[in-house]
């Protein structure tokens, strides 16, 4: 069940994925970033419901695909 969208709940997303998109800018490719954002995992639709930068979704896409890619061949 995914979780309700509050004010709360956008706010802290938008600052989760604002620090990640970060991390990956400053640091380059590592692991980390994928960490952080499997771990907490929502789809790129879900960012937008959020009003998530477009900016930090465009640095964060590979690895959302990465993300999005093993698990794919999990299933």
């Amino acid at each position: 069940m995914a979780k309700r969208l509050t004010v709360r709940n956008k706010a802290f997303t938008q600052g989760y994925i604002c620090a990640c998109a970060t991390m990956l800018q400053e640091h380059g490719n590592g692991t980390e970033v994928e960490d952080c954002l499997r771990g907490n995992f929502i789809s790129i639709e879900d960012l937008r419901r959020h009003e998530v930068d477009e900016h930090d979704i465009e640095i964060l896409m590979p690895v959302i695909k990465e993300i999005e890619r093993k698990r794919a061949l999990a299933k």
